[in-house]
Parts: structure tokens; sequence; C-alpha cells
């Protein structure tokens, strides 16, 4: 008698999306978009899936592709959870984006979206937002620095992170010009576990 779940299991897992097809996803529904630097804007999710693996070498294939999808539904037209889910994401990636994802309507200050990401107890995903805040604070950007410290600080804690570890990888992060000039991402694949 065929083992009918476990082969079930193995085509699921086979039409899962790859990060290399996310990496692919993020650059064709991000396009267009640009940064407040000017850059093409899907080079900021790859550098908070960077910023993930810096602060957490172990992190999941499912939180690198929450972090590379971290904005698609607040910025991209058309796209929901639902959409994202007949792509094949996982139930624990699109647990992490629909987290990290802030109705453009909510009028509450931003430390307030904060508080509702700690309230999930969801550590994913709070280290995934602490990866973007990361990449907001770099050194070259700069934005709203007051903002994302205090929500660095706070996420930290609730996940049981060191924050002088994260604010150390801020310090020392390569210049923009270099991160954003890889142009090949297939370490992303290969450090994820």
């Amino acid at each position: 008698m065929m083992d009918t779940e476990n082969h079930v299991d193995r085509f699921d897992e086979a039409r899962r999306p790859t990060i290399a097809s996310t990496l692919e996803l993020i650059e064709r529904l991000h396009v267009g978009q640009t940064d407040d630097q000017g850059q093409p804007y899907y080079q900021h999710p790859v550098r908070v899936a960077m910023n993930l693996l810096d602060i957490c070498p172990l992190a999941s294939k499912d939180m690198i592709m929450a972090a590379l999808l971290h904005d698609v539904v607040e910025d991209c037209e058309g796209v929901d959870i639902e959409y994202l889910r007949r792509l094949g994401y996982s139930d624990e990636t699109l647990d992490i984006v629909e987290i990290l994802t802030r109705d453009p309507d909510d009028p509450r200050p931003y430390q307030d979206f904060i508080d509702d990401i700690i309230a999930s107890g969801n550590k994913r995903a709070m280290l995934v937002k602490i990866a973007d805040n990361m990449d907001n604070l770099h050194p070259e950007r700069a934005l709203r620095a007051e903002r994302y410290t205090e929500s660095i600080q706070k996420l930290a804690k609730a996940a049981g992170w060191n924050e002088d570890y994260i604010f150390n990888a801020i310090s020392t992060a390569k210049p923009l010009t270099v991160l954003n000039a890889e142009d090949d991402w297939d370490w992303l694949d290969e450090r994820a576990y």
C-alpha cells in the first residue's frame, strides 16, 4: 500500500517557493518603486534578509522569505496574504508577513504598531522587524533614528535578544554601495536552515 500522506508532503514541499524565486518575485512586485535614496526598493528587503542572518545565523528559510516579503502587502497593489498563500508560501512565512503588515489606515503612532508585534508573541516576527529597523538605521540611511532605535530596544527585549549586539551590527554595516552591488543572492539560500 502506498504511503499517500508522505507523497503529498513531498509534492507540497516541491511546489513551495524558494528564496531564489522569492527574490525574483519581490524584484517584480517592487518594480518602479524607489527608496528615500532613489535606489530600487527591492534592495531594502534583501538587506533586511541579510541583517536577519547577521543577527540570527540560524534563521529558517521561512524567516528569510518573510524578511524578503515583509513590505509587499503594504506596498504592492493587488498583493495580499491570500495571493502569497496561492503562490505556496508556508503558514509560518505568512504569519510573519501578516504580523508585520501595517494597515495604511492605522492612525496610531509607530510604537503602538511595534507593541502589536510584541503582543503577538511571535519572536520570529520580532527578529524580522528588528532586521527591518536595522536597515532603516543604516549609517548611510539613518531614517527617523529615534523611532527605530526605540523600536529595536523594545523588540530586542521582548525577543530576548542582545540589543548591544544589534546596534554593533548596525554601526559596522558595509556601505550601501557594496550591499546593493550584490547580484548573486544564492548565499541566502545556502545559509538558511
